[in-house]
């Protein structure tokens, strides 16, 4: 394809356009010439670390998340215990996995438990000897 720019060709099918461009910066010719660099952490790092510690520190709730945790480490680790999690509750409700650097994989975690049968999760654990 050509477009005609003030009497000349310009080719837009030139692979060349499509190449990515060196656009490093040199620091230190910005830092002589005034300009100050503030480190900006990601703010979905920060919240992951905001959340992390606030779990940490909520004593009420460390049980409990250690509890759900260990069903989703029994589920995913032990075939038997998981035959009879899936003969007792259905194949489609595996409780996912929390991830130490995702907060929302333990919310996750939290609320597929919340939604289980609680009553025949109850009385698998003691008749798998859990």
């Amino acid at each position: 394809m050509t477009v005609l720019l003030e009497d000349s060709a310009f080719e837009v099918d030139d692979p060349s356009l499509w190449q990515d461009q060196d656009d490093t910066v040199d620091l230190s010719l910005l830092s002589a010439a005034g300009v100050n660099f503030q480190h900006v952490s990601c703010f979905a790092h920060s919240l992951q670390l905001v959340v992390h510690d606030g779990l940490k520190n909520l004593t009420v709730a460390r049980s409990l998340i250690a509890k759900c945790s260990k069903l989703a480490n029994l589920i995913h680790q032990s075939a038997l215990f998981r035959s009879a999690y899936e003969s007792a509750l259905g194949s489609g409700k595996i409780v996912p996995s929390s991830n130490e650097t995702r907060w929302n994989s333990t919310l996750r975690q939290l609320r597929c438990i919340a939604n289980l049968d609680q009553p025949t999760l109850n009385a698998l654990l003691p008749d798998t000897n859990h």
